[in-house]
């Protein structure tokens, strides 16, 4: 059986436009099942690099149509120019169909992200909107936060769930520098090696400690834009060490 893996690299601040793109060069290149076999696909999987999301998505081609099929992928690649940071890479492979079949090895790696704020923030971080919505990109698994998954006392919350995150975002305030629990989930985190993203509208909120870190300053008036740099920066940090 003739597989075609599909290597792709995107640039973190091309994610939106990669998306489009994708949308664009389906709708011109529809993916032909004379050409492709639709059973033998498998998801597209993620890896996140200090410098970009590295895709690798799998395709069966049926038989006598390898020719076809490379000429498929080439007239799309005209999309996606190595001068935007693009990158596209194409190789044949031979599996064994029971093996290919069987094989979990492509799973799509799922982020499960940890926030941690002061309760008197909740409204004007307008925290449950900001899980809602990145909950809803197929990279993030889940995003947990006490008010909506707590089911004893915070301590006991924090306990359970947060060393199975694979990322803290830690929304800063002048309320979270003098809470208890956000003070100990925060260190914890650091402790347990697991990236922290500090949110913040005024610097000198963020723990000394973690001033060095990567993070973003939240725009009160702009949840779309607060929502896609979360995004890249969750991309960029979650698959790898704290800084």
């Amino acid at each position: 059986m003739v597989l075609l893996l599909i290597k792709f690299n995107i640039p973190y601040d091309k994610i939106e436009e990669a998306e489009k793109k994708t949308r664009e060069t389906l709708a011109k290149f529809p993916i032909d099942t004379d050409i492709f076999n639709p059973k033998l696909m498998q998801p597209m999987s993620f890896w996140y690099t200090e410098d970009d999301i590295m895709t690798l998505s799998i395709i069966g081609v049926r038989k006598g149509k390898l020719k076809e099929a490379l000429d498929y992928f080439n007239r799309g690649r005209q999309f996606w120019t190595t001068s935007e940071g693009y990158r596209m890479e194409i190789c044949v492979s031979l599996f064994s169909r029971q093996k290919f079949q069987k094989s979990d090895f492509w799973k799509q790696k799922r982020f499960l992200v940890f926030v941690s704020y002061a309760t008197k923030d909740a409204h004007s971080f307008k925290i449950n909107e900001v899980a809602e919505i990145l909950t809803s990109f197929p990279e993030i698994k889940n995003v947990l936060y006490w008010q909506e998954d707590m089911q004893d006392n915070i301590f006991k919350f924090m306990n359970d769930n947060l060393g199975k995150c694979d990322i803290m975002l830690l929304f800063c305030s002048e309320n979270a520098l003098n809470s208890t629990p956000v003070e100990k989930e925060w260190t914890a985190a650091e402790a347990n090696g697991i990236p922290i993203i500090p949110i913040f509208f005024n610097i000198d909120h963020i723990p000394p400690l973690l001033k060095s870190r990567l993070g973003m300053e939240y725009d009160f008036n702009n949840m779309d834009k607060n929502i896609q740099e979360l995004r890249s920066l969750i991309f960029k940090k979650a698959g790898r060490p704290a800084e």
